[in-house]
């Protein structure tokens, strides 16, 4: 079991890649239940479901194991499965909700479809209670994960919705992903469609920005996978270095990226119009960066170690 408390996925603050990884579509079809599916177990929807199998993908370019320890992909009842290598939480949103067993017909369930290098992995929640909503009220979705692309897709299926509260307050679901710091204090990418359920425009912004209302039956949303061009973006999208807190009032403990382990380079603070504000030498994860005279802001964060320069996302100050 994994515990991720939701109250954390819904807030948070931090910087944002500029790199586009999924492109959307969205297109319409025949909602086919899993035959022959593993069953996983009744969990509350804080917790997790750890599953092994012989699977991976790439998602906002890194590749993810999910064989592999600590990267054991979790399967949530809230309708989102997530993972946790190193430092960071790697999350795939098919209807993000208050969801929770309905009856003796509401189930959750996996399955691994096709040969290795060309496998789809399919999660599916059927029949699930809206929690708060009319006691009518139910969903059934499936992602897919589809590991010859690297793409995703949400598969809709029957749903009958009439009040909003198990949306948090919101009037549809969230559907998309993001990466975030293991805190969820920095979020470094996300991707979430927003607006018409039949049209849905896409939203880069922190946290979760659900769409205006509830897919039809037989929606399906597809989010085609664009790998970074160059060993370059995807060095500078694994640099970011957490600061924990973020938001900080006096001080902020720095958490170097994995690669950056062993090396002690030097921080450098700018504003946003580039001014260097404060720079701080021979880092290393543990140490601890003074706000000193820093006004309440967002401040761009550069690692220099030797002739490299490196992005290091964003520092928050409140």
């Amino acid at each position: 079991m994994y515990a991720l408390a939701l109250v954390l996925l819904l807030c948070g603050g931090g910087a944002l890649s500029a790199q586009q990884y999924y492109t959307p579509s969205t297109g319409t079809g025949t909602y086919t239940e899993l035959a022959d599916a593993v069953l996983v177990s009744d969990m509350p929807d804080t917790v997790g479901y750890g599953v092994s199998i012989p699977f991976t993908i790439e998602a906002f370019g890194v590749p993810l194991d999910f064989q592999g320890s600590p990267a054991t992909v979790y399967i949530f009842s809230g309708g989102f499965i997530a993972m946790a290598p190193a430092d960071r939480i790697y999350s795939f949103d098919a209807f993000v909700s208050v969801l929770a067993w309905r009856d003796n017909t509401s189930s959750i369930s996996y399955r691994l479809d096709g040969v290795p290098g060309q496998q789809v992995l399919k999660v599916q929640w059927k029949n699930m209670r809206m929690v708060g909503n009319p006691d009518g009220d139910f969903v059934n979705v499936q992602m897919w994960l589809n590991q010859k692309d690297n793409s995703m897709e949400v598969h809709v299926g029957p749903n009958h919705v009439t009040g909003t509260a198990a949306y948090y307050s919101y009037t549809g679901p969230a559907i998309g992903g993001f990466v975030a710091s293991a805190d969820f204090s920095v979020y470094y990418n996300t991707f979430h469609l927003t607006g018409n359920p039949a049209k849905p425009g896409t939203d880069r912004k922190q946290g979760y920005y659900p769409m205006g209302g509830t897919p039809a039956e037989g929606t399906i949303y597809h989010f085609s996978y664009k790998a970074p061009s160059s060993v370059d973006e995807r060095v500078r999208d694994a640099a970011a270095v957490g600061f924990i807190p973020n938001p900080c009032a006096d001080r902020s403990r720095i958490e170097l990226p994995a690669d950056m382990s062993g090396t002690h380079p030097t921080l450098i603070v700018h504003d946003l119009l580039g001014r260097e504000l404060l720079r701080v030498d021979n880092v290393a994860s543990g140490d601890y960066i003074e706000r000193g005279g820093l006004a309440p802001g967002a401040y761009v964060v550069t690692l220099r170690d030797g002739d490299r320069v490196r992005d290091g996302g964003m520092l928050m100050v409140r």
